[in-house]
Parts: C-alpha cells; structure tokens; sequence
C-alpha cells in the first residue's frame, strides 16, 4: 500500500486552478448577456465614422498618430509621412462596429483591473472627431480565446469583445505608411514638370502654360511631346508601389548605391518640387528589386527594378510623332497639294469642298476630309537627324511634294495662315524622308503611308460618275469581245432589241437599270491617263456601253468601258469624256453583278 501525502505545492495550485474556475464562471458564464434573439449586443463607439479627423494609436512606449488630410490622411508621428489611408479607414470602421459581447459591471471590477491587463492598458486606440473623444483601452486575452478585455474611457465597467480588433492594430509605423512610391497630393493633373536623370543624360518634360500641351525642354532643342505617353507615364508612376521600408544602414548610401544614385526621377508643379527619387543598387541575391530613396525626407525603400528600367527610355519615346497636330475640318480655309499635279481644294460656308486650282469643280467631301484624317494619323517611325540645314541630302530642298493647310483668315488683310505642312523627299528603302515646316529635324515615315495619300486632284474628284434619268436615255449600244447589241426606245416609249420589242416586265427591269446607272457612284479613284488603260486590262477584255440620251434639246453620248477586276473583286471602268484623260475608277461590284452582266451585255 502507497500512502500519497499532499506537499504544500499541490494544494497551493489546486487552490489557484479552483479560483480561476470560479473567476470565469462570475465574470464570463454568470455575466455571460442573453441570447441574441432577446437582446442585442451594445455598441462600443457610439460615433460616425466619417466624422473622425485623427486617430492615434499606443503601445508600450510606441505612439503613432495620423490626421484626415483633405481626402486623404497624413502621419504626423513619429514621422510625417503620407499614410495607407485603407488601413486607417478600418481601423476606424472596425471600431465604430465594436460590440460588448460581456459587461462586467464597476462594482465587480473595483481595484482589478491589472487582473485584465488594463492597469496599465496593453494597447490604446484614441480616435478625435466632431464626435466626443472615443479611447479604447486593450488588454489580455480571455481564458475563452478569441476575445479579449477592453474599456472605454468614459466608462468604469470591463467589456469582453471578439479579438477581431487586433488585425487592424499597426505592428509599427510601416503599416499605416503609404506604400505608394509617390505621394496622394501628386495628382497628375497639377504635375507640369518632369525630370528623369539617367547617368549624363537629362530628359526633362514640361507642359506650357499657354495651351497645356506637352514639349521636351531637355535635350534641346525643344521638341513636341505626345501627350497621351505623358499621361500614361504619370498614370502608371502613381501606381508605382514600395516593396518594402528599408531601415538606415550604418554602413551609409554607398553600399545601396544611392550616394551618386545613377537614376532619379523629379515631378514638380510650378517651382515646388514635389518629389524626387533616387534608384540604386539591387539587394544582395534580388536582381528583381533596387533600392531606392526619396531626397528630402531620406526614407528608404526597396522597390521593383521595372520602375527604375522605365526611367531609361530614349526621349524619341516620349517625343510626339505625327506630322501633323489635331485640327477639325471646320477650322480650315483650304489644302493645297504641291506635286506633278498641284491643286488646291477649298471649304464652303456649308462644309463641303471644291477644287479651286487648277480649274473649279466640286470635290468630293468624304475624300477630302478623309485625306486630311490620314494626315493627321500619320506619324514617323525614326527621327532621321534632329537639327537639319542642308535639305538637300535628304530630297527636300526642294521636296517631291507637299501638302499644306491653310487656317481661316483672321488677319485684317484677309490673309489665310498656314496651319501645316509636311514636305516628302528622297525614298530610303521602304521609308521616307519627311519634315514639318516649322521644325529643323527630318523624319522617316513609312513609304505606305505616304503613296497612299492623294498626290493629283482626280483622286479627290466627286464620285458621282455622272446624273441622268432613265427617260433621257433613248439608245444604247453595248459592245462585248466584238459583239453589239442595240437597244432602242420606240415612239411609244418601249424598249426594243433585236429580239423585238419588250414586254412589260423586261421594260420595267431596262428601265430600273437605267435609272440606277444613272446615279451610279465610283468606289474609288484608281488612275489617270491613257497610258494606264492596258494596265487595268481595258485593251484585253473590252466591254463598253454606249448611251444615247436627250439633254436640253441636245442629243449626246457618253460610253462606260470595263477593264479587269481589282482586288476586291470591283470591276475597273472609265468614261469617255470630250477633251480629258480617260480617269480609271473602282465600279460597284453589286451593279455591275445584278445589273451589267444580266441586262446590259451582247449576246
């Protein structure tokens, strides 16, 4: 038989085991509210979220603070620094949700609150509003687990909440830092200044003050500046995050390769710079990272190297590369086109346009004002030479040809201003020579683009081949691969063949041919000259109609000729006119399929 004896020890734990039973049977069972069915729970932060102006947060002998700024919230201590403003927000909104889960009242509390671990608090979260001070004391942990013990600082009483709290508790200052490499009040729309150094090179953008566009003031000269890259590289550099905050090494900038940093980048509105930021080296084993350091303040950051890649792009990336600046139809006086074929084409008070050089006529209105869509979209693909006076060598002194844009006149003598001008010269390869004329550099553009533009007025005429009604027309002859057949109106206005004279349903299809020849319009220009009628296949497949028609008392005829079918499948057609280059033009493949080829053919 073992005879156990109980030392001192065991009946001393035993007695504190018993004890703390009883304690959470008084404080956290017997208190315990009722079911959320009857009652229930009280709110903790009796105020508006949205009202709260300043939040500070302690622990130990960590204090930080951060106060509404605008729309936006600020750090004022231990640093001053632009702040993570999601993470204050709930914060606040996770204590204006706290719920009392237990009360244990102020006569059951009396001197225990170290008991609580509130004597003194571990934690303190103090927010300032509108709203009457709001101060929440934090303290341990309840036997339960996931709840702790809190009090307010109006009240006497110890509350039991849910430790959900303690997420949205900063761990030290980095979490309530913004991680934004550059600060909120950076708004894009106010940064008119732009530096990027990179090892000698400068590149430094600035906007004018005058119309708010663009330029690059460094290196000069000044060249023009796409505003839409600017606003992307402004757009993704406030989206620019850090990946970490860096501690000050003992060991100084040089090892971060920040005391001659070989990268900065500076935004300024006005004269007040807003920011500046250095690039360094990579961290040890992180070629993906670099550090960096912002120059006031000298915090320290390590951030992506895509950031710091970015800042090295050739200027000629950020340099606006059309030949031409925006410019609506309406503001325009005229164009006038400088080649083997010079002419010039005005606008009307009621916006359309018509030839004013070499002879007048009208133009057709969606060509012109596409032509001017293609010089606005046309860009160069390199700059050929920046600073230029010799335009010789390039093939524009004097230019192969020239397109120029005349503004309305607002000058008291009536005199039109030229708006633009782009000059073409010598071909290299599958490019072109190409300058502005109010710049000293030459471009190249590709070759496409600028043989696609119409450089003869024909290829601006109106494409309305001709207007005539199907009861002017009283013959015609169609000759096909040596063949003819004549149609002929009879005194009683019936069409007539060969065959002997129409029905009433073939009249009606003779007729609804007719007519719509009559309206019918070119789908686009091709060329000009005899010399090109064999290449468009007119000599070796002719198909050609005649029409004899009655206009003002006058009998007249014009013939339509067929040539071979273009790419799209549209057949080439010319008419004959009296003194004038036959002009080759792309025919409606529809017509000519359910008309032409079914009505109007020799047998």
């Amino acid at each position: 038989m073992i005879t156990r004896h109980l030392t001192r020890e065991t009946i001393l734990l035993t007695a504190i085991a018993a004890g703390l039973a009883m304690y959470t049977f008084l404080f956290e069972w017997s208190h315990a509210p009722a079911s959320s069915n009857t009652r229930p729970k009280p709110r903790l932060g009796d105020f508006n979220a949205r009202d709260v102006h300043s939040v500070e947060y302690f622990q130990h002998t960590n204090r930080f603070k951060a106060v509404r700024d605008g729309s936006g919230w600020t750090i004022t201590q231990p640093i001053n620094y632009p702040a993570h403003s999601i993470a204050i927000e709930a914060l606040i909104n996770a204590c204006a949700r706290l719920e009392s889960l237990n009360t244990i009242d102020a006569a059951d509390v009396k001197d225990g609150l170290v008991d609580f671990g509130l004597a003194p608090a571990q934690s303190v979260v103090r927010l300032q509003g509108t709203h009457r001070p709001f101060e929440i004391q934090l303290g341990n942990s309840t036997l339960l687990g996931k709840r702790m013990y809190a009090s307010i600082s109006t009240e006497k009483s110890v509350h039991v909440i849910a430790d959900d709290l303690q997420k949205f508790l900063p761990r030290s200052v980095n979490d309530w830092r913004s991680h934004y490499l550059f600060p909120d009040d950076a708004q894009i729309a106010t940064i008119d200044r732009i530096t990027m150094r990179n090892g000698n090179r400068t590149m430094e953008l600035s906007k004018t003050s005058s119309n708010s566009t663009w330029q690059v003031t460094a290196p000069l000269p000044v060249k023009r500046a796409d505003k839409n890259k600017v606003s992307q590289f402004l757009q993704q550099m406030q989206q620019w995050q850090v990946t970490d905050f860096v501690a000050e090494s003992t060991a100084g900038l040089s090892p971060l390769g920040l005391q001659n940093p070989p990268i900065e980048l500076s935004i300024a509105r006005g004269t007040n710079w807003l920011a500046t930021v250095a690039f360094g080296n990579s961290p040890t084993n992180q070629p993906d990272f670099v550090f960096a350091r912002r120059a006031v303040s000298g915090d320290l950051y390590k951030v992506s190297r895509d950031w710091m890649d970015s800042l090295q792009q050739p200027v000629w990336d950020f340099c606006d590369r059309r030949l031409v600046d925006p410019i609506a139809p309406s503001q325009l006086h005229s164009l006038e086109v400088r080649s083997g074929n010079p002419f010039t084409v005005a606008r009307n008070s009621d916006g359309t346009w018509q030839f004013a050089r070499p002879e007048i006529a009208v133009a057709d209105t969606e060509l012109v004002e596409d032509l001017l869509k293609q010089l606005r979209q046309i860009e160069a693909v390199e700059l050929a030479k920046e600073v230029v006076t010799d335009y010789k060598e390039f093939g524009l002194d004097p230019p192969g040809s020239s397109y120029l844009l005349w503004d309305k006149s607002s000058a008291a003598d009536g005199t039109n201003r030229l708006r633009a001008r782009i000059d073409f010269g010598n071909v290299l390869g599958d490019r072109i020579y190409a300058r502005r004329h109010d710049e000293s550099s030459v471009y190249l553009l590709p070759l496409g683009d600028a043989r696609r533009l119409p450089d003869a007025n024909y290829q601006l005429r109106a494409r309305q081949i001709w207007e005539f009604n199907s009861t002017n027309v009283t013959g015609v002859i169609v000759m096909q691969k040596l063949k003819q057949r004549r149609y002929q109106r009879n005194e009683r206005g019936t069409w007539t063949n060969e065959k002997g004279v129409f029905n009433e349903v073939e009249h009606a299809a003779f007729e609804e041919t007719l007519l719509r020849l009559g309206k019918i319009r070119a789908e686009s220009w091709t060329a000009s000259g005899a010399d090109k009628l064999a290449l468009y296949g007119f000599l070796d497949a002719p198909h050609s109609i005649t029409l004899e028609m009655t206009l003002g008392g006058k009998t007249v005829s014009r013939t339509l000729q067929f040539g071979r079918r273009s790419a799209y499948q549209r057949p080439y057609a010319t008419v004959n006119e009296m003194n004038a280059q036959p002009v080759i033009f792309e025919f409606p493949k529809s017509y000519y399929e359910e008309f032409v080829l079914r009505y109007l053919v020799a047998p």
